[in-house]
């Protein structure tokens, strides 16, 4: 079996694991951030900031590997 496919399975689970622990305690913050009130607006919000930020963040290292092989740095 190859190196990669087993790394994938490995970070798949990982991120499936961490996922479902952090996910109740979100939604724990959002409600009592929210005070009960709008509580589906609150958590829409939650998730637009946080798709700003994994958008934001694929462009910097997309931007820091093309800076890089631009330069013949391997990664």
């Amino acid at each position: 079996m190859s190196v990669i496919p087993l790394a994938l399975a490995t970070t798949v689970a990982l991120l499936a694991c961490g996922t479902a622990l952090v996910y109740p305690l979100e939604m724990d913050t959002i409600v009592t951030l929210a005070a009960d009130r709008l509580i589906a607006t609150h958590d829409g919000l939650y998730n637009t900031v946080c798709g700003l930020g994994i958008t934001i963040g694929n462009l910097l290292i997309g931007s820091l590997y093309c800076w890089a092989d631009q330069r013949g740095l391997k990664m």
